[in-house]
């Protein structure tokens, strides 16, 4: 018991309450805003231009070296991204840019990092992406362009996961939905 009386479940309820409220406030947020169209270059030199992940169910995860609840989500954003990288799938790791560049590419190649990570060495992207300035902070994009969650602080990947199913399910729906019209109309 605290010293003004408030019971610690009552305490775990109202701080669980909060966080839905702000999880509501920045889905509400989010759902009218179009991604930035941004060219990105990976620290493998790969560049990654707009027209390769139109389409695709984006996550942009800005993170730090030095960011602890980062480091140990990093095998979750692996596991999502193993299971969904051949269904139109991108995840972005973008390293905020006061994280050492060769800190980033150290950790990427300790835990090989399956992903994109891109440097942001100047903050351009952060910048563009609604000022990030926390981290972890993470974005989910629709393959229309829109952005469908903006996360700032620990992520419940159970629930993310199940956004980028039913993102990537949709949009198979449409394909095959356009597709059948296409071969209807065709014949």
């Amino acid at each position: 018991m605290l010293s003004l009386g408030i019971k610690m479940p009552l305490l775990r309820r109202l701080w669980a309450a909060k966080k839905i409220l702000l999880f509501i406030f920045i889905l509400n947020g989010c759902s009218q805003k179009t991604a930035p169209q941004i060219t990105f270059k990976s620290i493998a030199g790969e560049i990654i231009q707009p027209s390769n992940y139109q389409n695709d169910v984006i996550v942009v995860n800005f993170w730090s070296t030095t960011c602890v609840s980062c480091i140990q989500k990093m095998p979750k954003l692996i596991d999502t991204y193993q299971r969904f990288k051949h269904d139109n799938f991108k995840l972005f790791a973008v390293a905020m840019s006061y994280d050492r560049p060769d800190y980033v590419l150290h950790f990427t190649q300790k835990h090989q990092l399956p992903f994109y990570v891109v440097l942001d060495l100047n903050g351009t992207i952060a910048q563009q992406y609604n000022q990030v300035k926390v981290t972890p902070t993470t974005f989910l994009v629709a393959p229309n362009g829109r952005i469908i969650q903006e996360h700032i602080g620990d992520i419940d990947m159970n629930a993310l996961t199940r956004e980028i199913e039913k993102l990537i399910q949709s949009s198979s729906e449409k394909k095959h939905s356009t597709h059948t019209k296409n071969t209807t109309h065709s014949n």
